[in-house]
């Protein structure tokens, strides 16, 4: 059976950033569209090791929520 790829991706935040017109800064997490990950690999690591030492800094996980599915 073929892998599937997760809808979703958490990743760390590399550099302050604006991904789908929402700001981020660095070293928060966000959880967020798999394609819209894709898209910005300059700003975000989804790696497990870079995730947990952002969270083990203090940051919790954001949902990002694109603003036009927040109208």
């Amino acid at each position: 059976m073929p892998k599937t790829k997760p809808a979703t991706v958490t990743a760390r935040v590399l550099a302050d950033s604006v991904i789908d017109g929402v700001a981020y800064r660095i070293d928060q997490v966000v959880e967020l569209a798999a394609d819209v990950a894709a898209l910005n690999t300059d700003a975000l690591d989804p790696h497990a090791d870079a995730v947990a030492y952002a969270l083990s800094q203090g940051a919790s996980v954001i949902v990002h929520v694109p603003p036009t599915a927040q109208e």
